[in-house]
């Protein structure tokens, strides 16, 4: 559900466009205990017409957390709203190899072999014929079917199984050797989730902008299945929290200028 900004965000005199300035570390302090820069662009030069998106200002709370007017907010296409819902299919993707090429009949449709691993439970729910797809590193889509589940893979202890995909090539160039995603088809399960664009991924997990008081704060989350659309919420949020449904990256991006510089509250112009 998506909420309107003016509610969630208070009126401030910070601004905020493309950029988050210089972390306050690096810059001058003023009366007040702030730090302030002033940076100055090439589109500046050109022209006072474009002032207001030269100047770029932040303020990083005691609170650890990022103030953003609501009129900037908008400019930088924020969306605020909260967790939903939805059904989600546990979509299971492991990289495979494509082991050769193969045609039944001398005029029909080339097709693709590829092999990869799954876990017991995985192969569990598959058969010959499941409806299965490939994506290229060039993010190319085959559809196809899984061909056959047998052996055991040596070594783990009877918990995974060899899998064999078929899918049609349709001119597509796969060589034998190439790495592939092999993509099957999971349950389809009604879960509270979030837009995948909601999520920001590090190597420290999951996270996203909770809005609170006005203030944006980064909150950490566990995300289950996923699809192309929305990430399942399993802890970290519930039902009315509101937060950021897009715009994430951005406010990351400025949170790490601060982070960078120090972490410590202030302005950054």
């Amino acid at each position: 559900m998506r909420l309107p900004l003016s509610t969630l965000l208070g009126a401030s005199t910070l601004i905020v466009i493309a950029g988050c300035g210089r972390s306050p570390e690096a810059s001058r302090p003023s009366h007040h205990g702030h730090a302030h820069a002033h940076e100055h662009t090439h589109a500046h030069e050109e022209g006072h017409g474009q002032e207001k998106h030269e100047h770029a200002e932040v303020e990083w709370t005691e609170q650890h957390a990022l103030r953003v007017p609501k009129e900037v907010a908008e400019e930088m296409g924020l969306q605020v709203g909260s967790p939903e819902v939805h059904p989600i299919e546990a979509v299971t993707r492991i990289t495979g190899r494509v082991t050769g090429a193969i045609s039944d009949t001398p005029s029909g449709p080339e097709s693709a072999q590829v092999t990869g691993w799954v876990r017991e439970e995985v192969a569990a729910s598959l058969s010959t014929g499941t409806l299965a797809s490939i994506e290229t590193r060039q993010g190319q889509r085959l559809e196809g079917g899984v061909a056959v589940v047998h052996r055991v893979l040596p070594g783990s202890g009877g918990l995974e199984r060899e899998l064999l995909v078929r899918v049609e090539t349709r001119g597509i160039q796969l060589a034998a050797g190439d790495f592939v995603d092999i993509i099957l088809p999971g349950t389809v399960a009604s879960v509270l989730s979030v837009p995948v664009q909601a999520v920001v991924r590090t190597v420290e997990g999951d996270f996203v902008y909770r809005v609170r008081d006005g203030l944006f704060h980064r909150s950490p989350i566990q995300a289950g299945r996923r699809d192309l659309r929305r990430v399942e919420v399993v802890h970290g949020l519930e039902v009315e929290d509101p937060l950021v449904l897009a715009g994430t990256e951005a406010l990351w991006r400025c949170e790490l200028s601060f982070l960078r510089g120090g972490g410590h509250h202030g302005h950054a112009h």
